[in-house]
C-alpha cells in the first residue's frame, strides 16, 4: 500500500486502479445527471482480464461480463450508491468495499478488493465503434504517448505512425529493444489488437482502447502459455504534448493496484517553478518539475512505508483530465513489486 509521508503524519492513497481497462459508452454528450443513460465501457482488469461493463445512472445498477482471460466467461450485476459529492463520484458497490470515480462518460476507474495485491485495479474507457486501424491510417491516431504498466511499474513510449504510414506500432521501455508491432482492428473487442507472435510460447498480444480525443489509452496483455492466453497486465497510455505546470494544478480522486477500504484524494499546486503534492492541508517535501514540458515527472522520494530509503517514481500527466504514478522500485505497490495509481481530476 502506498503511503505518503509528512513530518506528523502519513497519509494514505488508496483509490484502487481499476481492473477493467476500457469500459464502453453509450451516446456522447450525455452527462451524469440525464435520467436513464447507460454507460458502457470496455476494458481490462490489472491482471490483465478484458471485460465489458455497463452502468445505469437512473437506476444504479451495474453488470459486467469478463471476455477473455483468467476468468473467461465469467459475469456479475448489482447496485451501487453515490458517496461523493458529484457525478464523478466516487460511488461504492453496494455489499462490498469496491469503489470507482467515472470523469463524464469517458473514463472508469474501479477498486476490486477481492483481486490479488497489485492486481486490485480497473481502468476503463468508453466503448468505441471507431475502427482503430483506419484511424491510424488516416492520422487520427497517431502520435507518441507516455506508457506505464500495472504489473511491474515501466514507464516508456508509445509510437503510432503518422498518416499513410504503414509501418507498425512501435513500443520503448528502454530495455530488451524497441517493440515493432503490426496492428489491426478486433471488431468483437472494440479494440486495436497488437501481436508480437502467433501461438508460440511466451509470445504475447495486447488489446487497445482510446478516449474519443484520443489522449489516454488502456492497453490489455496476454502471454501465450502452455496452449493458452494468460493475462500479463495492463498499461496505461498519455499523450505527450507541450504543457505548463500550472495546468497540473487540481484535486485527484486517486485509485491504485494496491486496493484499500479508505479514500482520499490529493492535490497538485504549481509554486515558483515547481509543482507541489498536498494531502490534506499541507505540502509533502517534494519538488516536482517537468523538463521537457511533455507530461513526464520523474523523481525519489521515500512514500513507502517498507521499503528502504527513497524510492524511484514518474509522474505521467494529462492537464484537466488525469495522472499516473508510477514506480518500478520493489516493494512501492502490493505483491512485492512495482505498479501504478491513477488519478481523475475532479476541480
Amino acid at each position: 500500500m502506498l503511503r505518503m509521508h509528512k513530518k506528523v503524519s502519513i497519509f494514505v492513497l488508496i483509490l484502487t486502479l481499476f481492473t477493467i481497462s476500457i469500459l464502453t459508452g453509450c451516446d456522447s454528450g450525455s452527462s451524469l445527471s440525464d435520467a436513464d443513460v447507460v454507460y458502457k465501457y470496455s476494458g481490462a482488469k490489472s491482471v490483465g482480464d478484458f471485460i465489458d461493463v455497463s452502468l445505469n445512472l437512473s437506476d444504479t445498477t451495474y453488470s459486467y461480463a469478463i471476455r477473455e482471460g483468467k476468468d473467461a466467461g465469467e459475469e456479475g450485476s448489482g447496485t451501487f450508491r453515490l458517496i461523493g459529492t458529484s457525478g464523478i463520484g466516487p460511488y461504492q458497490i453496494d455489499g462490498s468495499n469496491d469503489r470507482f470515480v467515472m470523469l463524464d462518460d469517458e473514463i472508469l476507474l474501479l477498486s476490486d478488493n477481492e483481486a490479488a495485491a497489485g492486481n486490485k485495479l480497473i481502468t476503463a474507457l468508453k466503448r468505441s465503434n471507431v475502427n482503430y486501424a483506419d484511424e491510424i491510417e488516416t492520422g487520427n491516431l497517431s502520435g507518441k504517448y507516455h506508457i506505464a504498466t500495472s504489473l511491474e511499474g515501466y514507464v516508456g513510449t508509445v509510437t503510432i505512425p503518422d498518416a499513410g504510414d504503414q509501418s507498425k506500432v512501435e513500443i520503448d521501455f528502454g530495455i530488451n529493444g524497441l517493440l515493432s508491432l503490426p496492428f489491426s482492428y478486433e471488431a468483437d473487442f472494440h479494440a486495436m489488437k497488437l501481436v508480437e507472435e502467433t501461438l508460440n510460447e511466451g509470445s504475447f498480444r495486447h488489446f487497445g482502447v482510446f478516449t474519443s480525443d484520443y489522449k489516454i489509452g488502456v492497453i490489455d496483455s496476454y502471454e501465450y502459455v502452455s496452449g493458452d492466453w494468460v493475462g500479463d497486465g495492463m498499461s496505461i497510455l498519455i499523450k505527450e504534448g507541450t504543457y505548463n505546470l500550472a495546468e497540473y494544478e487540481g484535486r485527484y480522486s486517486y485509485l491504485d493496484v494496491d486496493g484499500s477500504d479508505s479514500y482520499m484524494t490529493f492535490e497538485l499546486k504549481e509554486n515558483e517553478g515547481s509543482l507541489e503534492l498536498w494531502v490534506g492541508d499541507e505540502a509533502l517535501a517534494i519538488n516536482l518539475t517537468d523538463p521537457d514540458q511533455n507530461g513526464r515527472i520523474d523523481f525519489s522520494a521515500d512514500l513507502v512505508d517498507d521499503v528502504s530509503g527513497t524510492e524511484d517514481w514518474h509522474l505521467l500527466l494529462l492537464p484537466e483530465q488525469m495522472m499516473i504514478l508510477v514506480s518500478d522500485t520493489l516493494g512501492t505497490f502490493g505483491g512485492g513489486d512495482g505498479g501504478l495509481g491513477i488519478g481523475v481530476k475532479i476541480n
